[in-house]
């Protein structure tokens, strides 16, 4: 029987990166490692991020994508745009003042790997 073709790891038009959710409610922020943490530095400007799962995820996984702000006024860190389709691809658009960031991407439901392309001021 013919092997299948791998499954085309998606263009990077940004800062990417992999990773991989092991149950339902894992999460992992990124960017990560970089010299801040799992945080990035930003001037004013638009913030973009696509995830693509990868063919290895369970079936009905539910993966979503949240991009975190940090409110220097409250102190904390709050969610300042997301997408929770109940597919495991998700895009993220943002216009977004000067700050501190974070993507997180989290399984409602399910495990696999995914890549997720990052753009945007700071990255």
């Amino acid at each position: 029987a013919p092997t299948p073709a791998p499954t085309p790891t998606p263009s990077c038009l940004g800062y990417c990166e992999d990773g991989h959710l092991a149950y339902d409610g894992d999460y992992w922020y990124h960017p990560y490692p970089n010299t801040d943490g799992m945080f990035y530095a930003a001037s004013a400007g638009q913030h973009h991020a696509v995830l693509t799962a990868h063919s290895d995820i369970s079936a009905g996984a539910d993966f979503d994508l949240a991009l975190w702000f940090y409110d220097e006024a409250a102190a904390e860190w709050v969610v300042e745009a997301s997408s929770t389709t109940t597919s495991a691809d998700e895009e993220v658009w943002n216009d977004g003042g000067v700050g501190w960031y974070s993507w997180e991407v989290t399984s409602w439901a399910g495990s696999g790997s995914y890549t997720i392309d990052m753009s945007g001021p700071g990255l």
